[in-house]
């Protein structure tokens, strides 16, 4: 079973994360909208972002499954 701190930190994380890449994915979207010739670019950035968006988001599940991708040592 899960304990009620994971499941907040869980919504907690995906939230922080949510409104990071979402504001990343809108200044793609600005910048490519002000700047015509970025548009390949924008392309690449929004392939890239959503990468990072699934792996960020498999690394929180993991980690809440208590399995994670990284392991911080003290």
């Amino acid at each position: 079973m899960f304990s009620i701190e994971a499941v907040v930190m869980f919504v907690l994380y995906l939230l922080g994360a949510g409104l990071i890449f979402g504001l990343l994915f809108w200044l793609i979207d600005y910048v490519a909208g002000s700047f015509p010739m970025v548009e390949p670019f924008a392309k690449f950035a929004k392939i890239g972002l959503m990468v990072m968006a699934v792996l960020v988001l498999i690394g929180v599940i993991l980690s809440v499954m208590g399995h994670p991708i990284v392991v911080l040592r003290h």
